[in-house]
């Protein structure tokens, strides 16, 4: 929603007045109805204003522990130095109108003439299953993917928040340009995108791990192109256990079921001899297994 009254509604000389009471009954409204609100203004001093009064609030307004926020303040401070970089996964593009990985195929497996008992057989192999439909789409699998990817018009509420942290090196295994999309119209120039674009020193970068809507012949989805991936692609992984060795990485919108990541973070992980950890991964599931992993 957007900050009422300060404009049009006349109460343009009481905008510090308007903007808390806006702050403190919103406050009070989300904690009651347990819903979210996001207030968005695009003039810069409106903005400091309602973070100085969501700070300042005596109001709690996080349900987190002692222990997550004090995650929450470090990455807020990694950020704020220049020492956080990126991974997303297809979870941070869900909310934008885009399936994930079982949907996907699902999707495409339909428009491969494959049914959903065939692909049930395979249930236990997502990647044997993308093979599968590979096969029936041939060429045509990357455009495939693209049509159904290009549905999605508008950015979600996760890519301008991700966006938001100003974050200059970011990896994703997404096919989408959103969070492009989101960096750009928060005033900052549109990341460069790796590998298909030079580095330039002004311009955040996105490494696309598994290709990008707008090359299909680029995109990584088979147990075939999963399996070549280091062979063909291994300075994109090298690229990744970098930022892993020299930025604290916030992981965000992934299950981390993806083979290929998983061995270059260990790989990191055994040849690193500090202790300290070299990333944060924001877990949604309610999996108590799944987060022990």
């Amino acid at each position: 929603m957007p900050v009422f009254g300060i404009a049009g509604g006349g109460k343009g000389g009481l905008k510090g007045l308007v903007i808390r009471d806006l702050v403190t009954l919103l406050r009070s409204v989300a904690a009651d109805r347990s819903l979210d609100v996001a207030l968005v203004t695009p003039d810069r001093s409106v903005y400091s204003a309602l973070q100085h009064f969501r700070r300042t609030a005596t109001a709690v307004h996080w349900e987190l522990s002692p222990g997550q926020l004090r995650v929450a303040k470090d990455l807020g401070t990694r950020a704020r130095d220049g020492d956080l970089a990126l991974f997303l996964g297809a979870g941070v593009s869900v909310s934008a109108g885009l399936p994930g990985w079982k949907a996907l195929l699902e999707e495409l497996g339909s428009r491969a003439g494959v049914d959903a008992n065939t692909l049930m057989n395979l249930e236990d192999s997502p990647l044997d299953q993308a093979e599968l439909i590979s096969l029936r789409l041939g060429d045509n699998l990357g455009s495939e993917i693209a049509r159904i990817v290009r549905r999605a018009k508008k950015v979600s509420l996760a890519h301008p928040l991700v966006a938001g942290l100003r974050c200059r090196e970011v990896v994703t295994t997404n096919y989408d340009e959103l969070y492009e999309d989101a960096v750009e119209a928060t005033g900052e120039l549109r990341p460069t995108v790796i590998p298909w674009e030079a580095v330039q020193p002004r311009r955040p970068r996105v490494l696309k791990m598994h290709g990008e809507v707008g090359r299909p012949e680029s995109v990584v989805l088979t147990r075939r192109s999963f399996v070549r991936y280091d062979a063909n692609s291994r300075p994109a992984g090298s690229l990744l256990q970098a930022l892993m060795m020299t930025r604290h990485v916030l992981v965000v919108g992934t299950s981390m079921s993806d083979d290929n990541v998983i061995r270059l973070a260990i790989e990191v992980d055994d040849f690193l001899e500090s202790d300290d950890s070299f990333g944060t991964f924001i877990d949604v599931s309610e999996s108590p297994a799944r987060a022990e992993l």
